[in-house]
Formats: C-alpha cells, sequence, structure tokens
C-alpha cells in the first residue's frame, strides 16, 4: 500500500507516535477498568441499601408482631380475670342467698 514509503527505525516521528498510541491505550484500558470497579462499587452500594432496607422492614415488622401478641395476651388475661371475678361473686351471692 505505502510501497513508496521506506520505513526506517531511525524515524523519530513514528517512535514518537507510535508510543502516543502506546500511551493512549494504556489510558483508554485504565479508564476501563475504573468504570468497572465503578459499576461494582455502585452494585455492591446498591445491594447493601436493599439488604439494610429489608432488615429494617423485617425489624419493624417483629416489632409490630411482639406488639399485638402482647396486647393480645393482656387482653385475654384482663378478660379471665374480670370472668373469674364475676363467676366468684355470682358464686358467693348465690351460696349467701343458700345459707339464708
Amino acid at each position: 500500500m505505502l510501497s513508496w514509503y521506506r520505513f526506517d527505525s531511525s524515524n523519530s516521528t513514528i517512535l514518537a507516535a507510535a508510543r502516543v498510541v502506546e500511551v493512549v491505550v494504556v489510558v483508554v484500558v485504565v479508564v476501563e477498568v475504573v468504570i468497572v470497579v465503578l459499576k461494582v462499587v455502585v452494585y455492591c452500594s446498591i445491594i447493601v441499601v436493599v439488604v439494610v432496607v429489608v432488615v429494617a422492614v423485617a425489624a419493624v415488622v417483629v416489632v409490630v408482631v411482639v406488639v399485638v401478641v402482647v396486647v393480645v395476651v393482656v387482653v385475654v388475661v384482663v378478660v379471665v380475670v374480670v370472668v373469674v371475678v364475676v363467676v366468684g361473686a355470682a358464686v358467693v351471692v348465690v351460696v349467701q342467698d343458700k345459707l339464708r
């Protein structure tokens, strides 16, 4: 193609151009590696945020369930105590009526 041009290894312009191309290639490769590393960091950060949010939501759900269970237990205990007191009072009234 360039048969009219005879390559001379002492031609400093060609060597300088080759070095420039080499530097450009190295810079492009480094930039690509940095971009890949940044993508990995961003994706890992997103995964960490999602995991933290899921754990926080799970903790809130656990707290709500515990509160609901405690409220139900307290209500059941109060109902049982009221029923025992009412039934006991009725038994006392009936026994006193029988004894009179």
